[in-house]
Order: structure tokens, then C-alpha cells, then sequence
């Protein structure tokens, strides 16, 4: 990756993280922390790298009723959390495009 695309990817990172947890209100999206983006050398595509959190740590009812085992995620919390992000994407796109001063925006 060229430093360009790195400096974009750092700022995609930073933006995205900021626009999940101020402007995404699907009540699916739990605790998500934006680990990495790679962008490809025309910055055409970006690939956003998140890690789900354990959002229901300290209510033990939601857990009894939702998890395995307490303050371990359960792979349907996961795979909810993917499906209302992916659901978002378009939106979160065109959040990222305001913020962005790119031609295209990945």
C-alpha cells in the first residue's frame, strides 16, 4: 500500500469508527470497534476490519437468555451485529463522501 492509501485508510478508520457509534441507530449495532481498513492502491475499494464487543456484560438476564456462557459473545450476536452494519454500508457511504475530499469514495 503507498503512503497515500495509507493516510486515506488511517482516515477512513478514524471517520467510520466516529459515524458507527454517532450516526447508526440500528439497535442491532452493539459495541463495534473499527480495528483496520485496507484500501487497494486506486482507491476504488476499502475492506473494514471491526471486532464485535461484548455489549451485555454486566446484565446477567440478557445473558442467561442469549449467551453460552456469561461475557462470551454468542456467534448469532455476531452475525446480527455484521448483518445491520452491512445493512448501513450504503448509508455510512454516503456520511463518508461529506466528511472525505476524494473523487471516489470506497
Amino acid at each position: 500500500m503507498t503512503a497515500r492509501a495509507q493516510r486515506i485508510a488511517d482516515q477512513i478508520q478514524r471517520e467510520i469508527a466516529v459515524l458507527i457509534q454517532l450516526e447508526v441507530s440500528d439497535p442491532r449495532v452493539g459495541m463495534v470497534s473499527v480495528t483496520g481498513v485496507d484500501v487497494s492502491n486506486d482507491l476504488a475499494y476499502a475492506k473494514i476490519y471491526i471486532t464485535v464487543l461484548n455489549s451485555l456484560a454486566g446484565d446477567e438476564q440478557i445473558n442467561a437468555d442469549t449467551l453460552s456462557e456469561p461475557g462470551v459473545l454468542d456467534q448469532l450476536e455476531i452475525e446480527e451485529n455484521l448483518k445491520a452494519l452491512k445493512k448501513a454500508s450504503g448509508f455510512l457511504r454516503t456520511l463518508l463522501a461529506k466528511r472525505l475530499r476524494l473523487r471516489v469514495v470506497p
